[in-house]
């Protein structure tokens, strides 16, 4: 075997192992942030409901304000959990539906309510191709390490999901130009519009927040 052979085979077999140890590291992520999930639910509701309860059993006019706090706690918590949730469980679908590829630099644009954030990925620097993200943890700030790369499963039509080795975070994309694309998207073929379902991104999940003036 000749010495450009036998790197080429180092070389296979460290993309092998790399790509091992990547979905391996994705499996736990996963299972991390649906604890992470259940654990922030189970923190901050129980105080909630804990209100809301006191006041049903009290039929006390003097306490409908407690009340109220412990309902809409109690709801803004159930949302939480189901946000988070949904975010993890999307990422992990894109993750079974399409090979991880490891992009090496991601270039932040910039970040808006809601937990949006809006980023290129590897050499792309055409705005064309921004992609509007949500963090799976669902706090809005930026994932650290995410500039020095992410491994990436998912379709640039579509969207996809990414994973941020140096944190361990997880993030739903789609291309921020979705009705630009739209054409490109039903003319993708009938193979990439089925991946795309399976990995539930064939619609536009992740929206702009609503902009209120005055």
């Amino acid at each position: 075997m000749s010495s450009r052979e036998r790197l080429n085979s180092q070389d296979t077999e460290a993309s092998r192992v790399r790509d091992a140890v990547s979905s391996v590291e994705i499996q736990e992520a996963v299972r991390q942030h649906y604890r992470f999930a259940v654990k922030r639910f189970a923190l901050r509701s129980p105080l909630f409901v804990a209100l809301a309860v006191l006041f049903m059993v009290s039929h006390t006019e003097l306490l409908i304000p407690v009340g109220l706090v412990g309902i809409l706690g109690a709801v803004y918590c159930l949302q939480m959990l189901a946000r988070r949730a949904g975010c993890t469980w999307l990422c992990s679908r894109a993750f079974r539906a399409y090979e991880a590829e490891f992009v090496p630099s991601v270039k932040k644009v910039r970040q808006e309510g809601g937990g949006v954030l809006f980023l290129l990925l590897g050499q792309e620097r055409n705005p064309m191709w921004t992609m509007r993200a949500h963090k799976a943890s669902r706090t809005g700030v930026w994932p650290k390490g995410i500039e020095t790369g992410v491994w990436f499963a998912g379709d640039r039509l579509f969207g996809g999901a990414a994973f941020v080795p140096g944190s361990g975070e997880l993030l739903i994309m789609q291309p921020n130009g979705w009705r630009l694309w739209a054409p490109e998207r039903k003319n993708a073929g009938a193979e990439r519009i089925a991946r795309a379902r399976r990995a539930g991104i064939r619609r536009l999940r992740i929206r702009r927040p609503v902009r209120v003036n005055g």
